[in-house]
C-alpha cells in the first residue's frame, strides 16, 4: 500500500473535546492510519488510529450497503445504537477515548432518551458512558426500553456488578445483556491501563455474578502491543468454558486517548493482521486469508439483509468478525475454511437475492430471535473492535447517540 495517501473523501465527525462538527478524513503515512481534522485549540495535529494491513481497508471504506439505506427516513431498520447516558466515571483509565470535553456533555435526560426510543423498533439499545452504573435511575432507562420494545444492553466497567444483588435488581428491571470491560487475567495490567490491581478481582466477581444469573455478557478488551497481547488465549480460553459469554471483542488501543505517563508508540498498537495470528494460535483455522473470505460471504449476506429490511445493518461489514462454536473446552470456526471453499462460488448468486424470509422483517425482532437460537446453541462471536466511535470520519459509522447542550445528536444509521 502507498504511503501519504487520500484514500477517504472529506466527510463529518465530531471534536471529542466540544462535541463542533468538523471536516476529517483518512490519511495513510509509514503503515499507519491516521485522522485528520482540525477544531480551534482542541485538534491540531493528525491523530493515529491504527496500523494499515491487509484486513484493515476492506472494512473502513465500505460503504455499498449504506447507500442502500432510505434517506428519507434512516433509522428504519436500525437493530443496534448506542446511547450515551453519561460522562461521569469512577475509573481512571489511562487509555480512555471518552474522558475528553466531559464538561460539555450534559447527562442524558429521561425525556431526551423517550425521544430516541420513539425512531426505534426492536433495536438493541446499548446504554453506554461514563459508566452507566453511576446512574441511580438506570433501572428507569432499562424499564422504558424494554416496554417500548427494544432490547436493553449495559455497558460497564463492571465494578457494581460486583454485587449479586445489583445484577438480580437490574434483571427485574429488564436487562437483557452485558457489554463488560476486561483487559486479562494479571493484576498488573490492570495497574498500567485501568485504575488499580483491585478492579481486577471485582471484575472477576462480576462475570461470576453475571454467570449465576444467567446473562448474556459480551467481554471488550483493549489490547495494547507489550503490555497485555499475551492475554488473548487466555480470555479466549475462558470464552470456551463459559457459554454465558456471547462475543469477545478485541480492540487496538487508540493512542491519542492514552495517558502521557503510559509513554505508548506507535509500536504498541497491534494491527489487525497481528490480532489475527494471536487469535489463530488458539482457534486452529483463523487466519488474514480466512477472515478474507469470510468477508465475502457476510457482505453477501449482508447485502440481501439490507435489500429486504432497509436495512439490517451488522457490523459485520465494518469490523472484521469471526463465528464461533464450542467443542469441548476449545473454539472452532462455525464456517471452517473447507465449508467456505464450497460457499464462496455462489457468493454472486446470492447478492442478486432480492428478498429474505418475513423473520427479517425491520420492524420485527427476527434477527434477535436468530441470535439468541445461536448464542442458546453455544455460538459465540470473535470481533476485532472498531476504531473508537468518536473519531470516526463518517458519522454514518460511528454507532453513537450523543446529547449536547441540550440537543440530541443522532450520529449513526446502523446496526449489529
Amino acid at each position: 500500500m502507498k504511503n501519504n495517501t487520500s484514500p477517504s473523501n472529506i466527510k463529518e465527525s465530531f471534536c471529542p473535546k466540544c462535541g463542533t462538527q468538523v471536516q476529517s478524513r483518512f490519511l495513510i503515512t509509514n503503515n499507519f492510519l491516521y485522522l485528520q481534522r482540525r477544531c480551534g485549540n482542541h485538534i491540531k495535529e493528525n491523530e493515529v488510529l491504527h496500523k494499515i494491513d491487509e484486513i484493515l481497508p476492506h472494512y473502513i471504506w465500505n460503504s455499498n450497503i449504506k447507500n442502500l439505506m432510505d434517506r428519507e427516513n434512516p433509522w428504519k431498520g436500525t437493530k443496534a445504537v448506542d446511547v450515551l447516558i453519561t460522562r461521569k466515571c469512577h475509573w481512571k483509565c489511562k487509555v480512555c477515548y471518552i474522558k475528553y470535553g466531559r464538561e460539555n456533555y450534559e447527562e442524558m435526560s429521561i425525556d431526551n432518551f423517550k425521544k430516541i426510543l420513539k425512531v426505534l423498533n426492536g433495536a438493541k439499545v446499548v446504554l453506554n458512558g461514563g459508566e452507566v452504573t453511576l446512574r441511580n435511575d438506570l433501572e428507569d432507562f432499562i424499564k422504558l426500553t424494554l416496554e417500548s420494545g427494544n432490547i436493553p444492553v449495559v455497558y460497564t466497567n463492571g465494578l457494581r456488578f460486583s454485587s449479586r444483588s445489583y445484577v438480580k435488581k437490574l434483571k427485574r428491571a429488564g436487562l437483557k445483556e452485558v457489554v463488560i470491560t476486561f483487559d486479562g487475567f494479571k493484576g498488573e495490567i490492570y495497574e498500567k491501563l485501568r485504575s488499580g490491581k483491585h478492579e481486577l478481582k471485582l471484575v472477576m466477581k462480576a462475570l461470576e455474578n453475571l454467570k449465576k444469573e444467567n446473562v448474556k455478557t459480551s467481554i471488550y478488551s483493549t489490547i495494547v502491543k507489550g503490555i497485555n497481547d499475551d492475554q488473548i488465549p487466555y480470555i479466549l480460553r475462558y470464552m470456551a468454558s463459559n457459554k454465558f459469554i456471547w462475543t469477545v471483542s478485541f480492540k487496538p488501543v487508540y493512542l491519542p486517548g492514552a495517558s502521557k505517563t503510559l509513554r505508548l508508540t506507535e509500536e504498541n498498537i497491534p494491527s489487525y493482521s497481528e490480532l489475527i495470528e494471536l487469535i489463530g494460535r488458539e482457534v486452529k483455522g483463523i487466519t488474514t486469508s480466512y477472515i478474507l473470505q469470510l468477508r465475502k460471504l457476510l457482505e453477501s449476506i449482508q447485502y440481501s439483509f439490507a435489500k429486504s429490511s432497509n436495512p439490517i445493518y451488522f457490523t459485520w461489514l465494518e469490523v472484521p468478525t469471526i463465528f464461533v462454536k464450542r467443542k469441548g473446552n476449545k473454539l472452532k470456526p462455525l464456517f471452517p475454511q473447507s465449508l467456505l471453499s464450497l460457499i464462496l462460488p455462489y457468493v454472486k448468486k446470492l447478492n442478486r437475492v432480492a428478498t429474505l424470509p418475513s423473520i427479517f422483517s425491520h420492524n420485527s425482532e427476527g434477527i434477535f430471535k436468530l441470535e439468541e437460537y445461536l448464542f442458546r446453541r453455544g455460538i459465540g462471536k470473535i470481533v476485532l473492535g472498531t476504531i473508537a466511535p468518536n473519531v470516526s470520519p463518517y458519522i454514518s459509522s460511528a454507532p453513537t447517540l450523543k446529547q449536547l447542550k441540550g440537543r440530541v445528536i443522532l450520529s449513526s444509521y446502523l446496526a449489529w
